[in-house]
């Protein structure tokens, strides 16, 4: 089983991170999810999720074997 959490849609950009400047770089859920699937997961479930005032979309898949 894995529990992954990326951003909720596609972006590339910089933001500043605990005082530094980062560059990220997110994939869409979609996307993510072919992924997932493409070397043999499963996909369990894939939501939305808001804590602290950020929208993440997290997906739980387990391995098909």
């Amino acid at each position: 089983m894995m529990l992954i959490s990326v951003g909720p849609d596609q972006w590339e950009g910089t933001d500043e991170y605990y005082g530094a400047e980062m560059f990220w770089s997110h994939y869409s859920p979609d996307k993510t999810s072919r992924l997932i699937e493409n070397p043999g997961f499963q996909i369990v479930w894939g939501k939305y999720v808001e804590s602290g005032g950020e929208r993440h979309y997290w997906i739980l898949a387990r391995n098909k074997k």
